[in-house]
């Protein structure tokens, strides 16, 4: 009798405590810029290709340093290496932070290089930035285990990996590598922080081979969702930079079109009661959050500010175009989970899939050979407490 009664009763109030126990502890465990103070350390892990991709990476990592004190900024730049038969054959024991080192002439020389990039950058930077080396060979189906890994025990609010696209001499981007968009998909999935994805148009490089932000145009795209907020709250961190001029433009709907004040329209009378739910309590968090970043940042002209009132995508993104050679960075939230007229049917077109509707524009060739972008994901908790949840949930 005593058994039955603990397994029947005991047992699941128990699991139910730990369930809700983790569960708090997921949901105060916010980890992304939005939530970051702005005197706080800033953690950021870096995924890095090839050397090619640390000017654009230092220039934004310089941007932001600016409203940090001495030391308030920490780089874990992990080197992106896909383990093949021959680099496996050159594997020896490593020292420090890497289990393992990679004797192999190309790789080595590949990381020298990153390490005298890296070296360099701290000196301009009279060593106020900390940096730490790390390596990540594994192949592309394991490789986001390793950055996601560390961006966990680092306590990164931000990872930064490049695009597996590359800009072309003739200004247009390639094709892409599809081992990296696996590995970026995956570390979209599973990350334990919020994740930027840069697409490099040329933003920080220099023929005298140090970071120039003098008169660079910094525009970030607003039309709602956690991801766009994210996006957003990188702007604080940049707002105080003097080099910089940053604007901030606002999609909206044109007044009496689907989605101007709340999803319950015609075109979403199909919506589940849930979704509704979900996109008013989203529309909320967006206002307030819009109504305190024009408070601190826009009414002091501290930040640009630009309103656009479209009536489809397709207005949206000929605005878009129309400003495309008036900047040199674009920041965009992936904008998942966003249901809205601004966007619509845009997801139908967007060759990645990854980089969200608005992302796919502004990294496609046809949109700017000038224009780099940055396209953020917010950290999403509920991922990590949904699985509690199924563990803990008694009797499945």
């Amino acid at each position: 009798m005593y058994m039955i009664i603990i397994t029947l009763v005991i047992t699941p109030l128990v699991g139910f405590g730990v369930a809700a126990w983790a569960r708090s502890k997921a949901r105060s465990r916010r980890m992304g810029l939005q939530f970051q103070q702005l005197d706080a350390e800033l953690r950021i892990v870096m995924g890095l290709h090839d050397p090619q991709n640390l000017p654009i990476m230092l220039t934004l990592v310089e941007a932001i340093r600016w409203n940090k004190e001495p030391n308030k900024v920490t780089l874990y730049a992990s080197d992106m290496i896909e383990l093949t038969e021959r680099a496996a054959a050159t594997l020896v024991k490593g020292e420090g932070s890497d289990p393992v080192e990679v004797t192999d002439e190309e790789i080595m020389d590949m990381r020298n290089q990153i390490g005298e990039a890296l070296d360099k950058f701290r000196e301009q930077t009279n060593d106020e930035i900390n940096v730490r080396r790390l390596l990540a060979i594994s192949s592309f189906d394991d490789m986001y285990k390793d950055i996601c890994m560390c961006a966990e025990d680092a306590k990164a609010v931000l990872i930064i990996i490049p695009s597996h696209k590359s800009q072309k001499i003739d200004g247009s981007m390639d094709t892409g590598h599809p081992g990296f968009q696996l590995v970026n998909q995956k570390i979209l999935q599973h990350a334990p922080c919020s994740v930027g994805i840069i697409v490099d148009r040329g933003l920080g490089h220099t023929n005298q081979g140090s970071l120039s932000l003098v008169g660079k145009n910094v525009v970030f795209v607003f039309i709602g969702g956690g991801d766009d907020r994210e996006a957003l709250s990188l702007a604080p961190q940049m707002a105080q930079h003097p080099a910089l001029r940053l604007t901030v433009v606002r999609f909206l709907p044109l007044p009496g079109t689907w989605g101007e004040e709340n999803p319950r329209s015609s075109r979403s009378e199909n919506l589940t009661q849930a979704f509704i739910s979900h996109q008013d309590t989203q529309m909320q968090l967006d206002n307030e959050f819009f109504a305190d970043f024009h408070k601190r940042h826009i009414a002091n002209k501290v930040v640009g500010y630009i309103e656009r009132h479209v009536a489809n995508g397709a207005e949206m993104v000929s605005e878009l175009r129309a400003l495309h050679s008036q900047y040199e960075l674009f920041v965009v939230g992936k904008g998942r989970d966003r249901k809205s007229i601004v966007t619509d049917g845009l997801e139908d077109w967007a060759e990645c899939p990854e980089f969200g509707a608005v992302g796919d524009i502004v990294a496609s060739s046809d949109f700017s050979t000038t224009a780099s972008a940055l396209i953020i994901q917010q950290y999403d908790t509920k991922k990590h407490y949904n699985v509690i949840d199924e563990e803990f949930m008694p009797f499945g």
